[in-house]
C-alpha cells in the first residue's frame, strides 16, 4: 500500500513538472516571439524628420553645418573635407546662414527681454564681430545680404511666419554683409506690394512680413502638421483657408485610395510660385512621440497643388516608407535603412544614403539638403536634384 502510494505521487510530481515545463516553455516562445517582432521593426529604424530647424546653410564653395552631437560647427567643402571648424563651449546656436566671405550664428533669447544675437566668423571660423538683435526668428544670408526675419506673436507665445524647411524665407529687416554691425535697414514695399534688394523681388504679406513666394491667398509659405478625416470641421487643424483647402483635397485623395477615415495624416508642404508641393505620412494611429518606424505609415505619397486650376496631384505614392521630401523632379523617402531617391519623370529610384545605426535615425531637412545624425555621425546630404 505504501509502495503503492509512493508511485502515485511519484507520477503527480512528474506530472506537475510537466505542467511547468510547459508553461515556461510557452512564455519563452511568446517572449521571443514579442522580441524578433521588435527586432523587424527596428531593422529599418527608427525615424525623426524634422522641418523647423535650419542647422545646415550652403553657398557656392562651402556647406556649414551645427553638429551638437560633437559640440561644433563645421565647415565643410562640396568633396566633404572640413576646412574649419568651431568648437560649442556653452549654448547652441539655433540659426546658420552662409554669405560670401563669412558666415553668421543666430542665437535666439540671450537676454530676458526677448534679445537674441548674431555673431559673424570668416570661413576660417575666427570670429569677426557680435550683435544684439530684437524679435529674430531667423536669417538668411542672399546675394551678400543678410535677412533677419521676425517673429509671429498670438497672444502670449511666439510662432515662425513659416518654417524655412525650402528654399524661400521671410523677412522685414536687412543688411550688407560686409557693413554688419553697422545699420539694419527696414523693408519697405512699394505702390506693387514689392521691394527689391540686391536683384531679389521680396513680396508683402498682410501678416507682416516680406516673403520671396508672391501671395497666395493667406498661405504663409510652407505648412506642417497632423490631422484625420474627422477634423474637417476643425479646418483639418490648418490656421489659413489656403491651408485648409490643401488638406481637405489630400484628405479627399487619400479616401479614394482606399484610407480608412480612422487614419492620420502627417504632412510637410511648400509653395513655389502658384504651386504646393508636399509629402504625406498615412498611419493607422497617431505617433506622437514622433521617432516612427517605416512599418508605422500604411502610405506614404508626394502631391502638388496647383492653385491657379485648383488641383491637387499625387506625383507619386509607396507603402510602409516614411516619406521625407519632394520637389517638381524629386522624390525622397527612408525604407528599411535606407534612403531613397526617385526620379519623377523616369520613375528610376537610387539609394543616396545608408545608416549605419539602425536603433534610431535623425533627419533634418534643410532646402534642397538633409542633414543626418546618427550617434556621433552627422552627414551633409544633397536630396534635391
Amino acid at each position: 500500500m505504501i509502495e503503492r502510494m509512493n508511485r502515485m505521487n511519484k507520477h503527480k510530481a512528474h506530472g506537475k513538472l510537466i505542467v511547468v515545463l510547459i508553461i515556461v516553455l510557452a512564455v519563452v516562445c511568446v517572449t521571443a516571439t514579442i522580441f524578433s517582432y521588435h527586432i523587424s521593426r527596428n531593422d529599418g529604424g527608427k525615424l525623426f524628420i524634422a522641418y523647423n530647424e535650419t542647422l545646415l546653410s550652403t553657398n557656392q564653395e562651402y556647406i556649414g553645418y551645427i553638429d551638437s552631437e560633437n559640440q561644433k560647427v563645421s565647415i565643410v567643402n562640396y568633396s566633404g573635407k572640413e576646412i574649419s571648424h568651431l568648437k560649442i563651449k556653452d549654448r547652441y546656436p539655433a540659426q546658420i546662414a552662409l554669405g560670401k566671405s563669412s558666415y553668421f550664428l543666430l542665437y535666439r533669447w540671450e537676454s530676458e527681454d526677448g534679445d537674441g544675437k548674431i555673431v559673424q566668423y570668416d570661413y576660417q571660423s575666427r570670429k569677426i564681430k557680435e550683435i544684439s538683435v530684437h524679435n529674430t526668428a531667423t536669417i538668411t544670408c542672399r546675394n551678400g545680404y543678410l535677412f533677419l526675419g521676425g517673429w509671429k506673436q498670438d497672444e502670449e507665445d511666439l510662432f515662425f511666419h513659416f518654417v524655412p524647411c525650402y528654399n524661400s524665407f521671410y523677412a522685414d529687416r536687412y543688411m550688407e554683409e560686409e557693413k554688419f554691425g553697422k545699420q539694419i535697414n527696414d523693408l519697405v514695399m512699394n505702390q506693387d506690394g514689392l521691394c527689391t534688394v540686391a536683384g531679389i523681388k521680396l513680396y508683402y504679406h498682410s501678416a507682416g512680413y516680406f516673403s520671396t513666394e508672391p501671395v497666395l491667398d493667406d498661405y504663409p509659405g510652407t505648412s506642417e502638421g497632423d490631422f484625420t478625416q474627422a477634423d474637417k470641421k476643425f479646418n483639418y487643424q490648418a490656421e489659413t483657408r489656403q491651408e485648409g483647402k490643401n488638406r481637405s483635397m489630400l484628405a479627399e485623395k487619400m479616401r479614394s485610395m482606399g484610407n480608412s477615415t480612422g487614419s492620420f495624416y502627417q504632412l510637410c508642404e511648400y509653395q513655389s510660385g502658384k504651386n504646393i508641393y508636399g509629402v504625406c505620412n498615412v498611419l493607422e494611429k497617431n505617433i506622437i512621440s514622433r521617432p516612427r518606424n517605416a512599418d508605422d505609415v500604411k502610405m506614404s505619397c508626394c502631391y502638388r497643388m496647383d492653385t491657379e486650376a485648383n488641383k491637387m496631384t499625387i506625383i507619386s505614392s509607396k507603402q510602409s516608407c516614411n516619406a521625407i521630401m519632394a520637389s517638381p523632379s524629386v522624390f525622397v523617402y527612408q525604407k528599411d535603412n535606407s534612403i531613397i531617391r526617385q526620379n519623377i519623370n523616369s520613375g528610376e529610384e537610387t539609394e543616396i544614403y545608408r545608416f549605419r545605426d539602425k536603433a534610431l535615425q535623425n533627419i533634418y531637412v534643410t532646402g534642397d539638403w538633409l542633414l543626418i545624425k546618427e550617434n556621433e555621425r552627422c552627414t551633409p546630404l544633397k536630396w534635391n536634384i
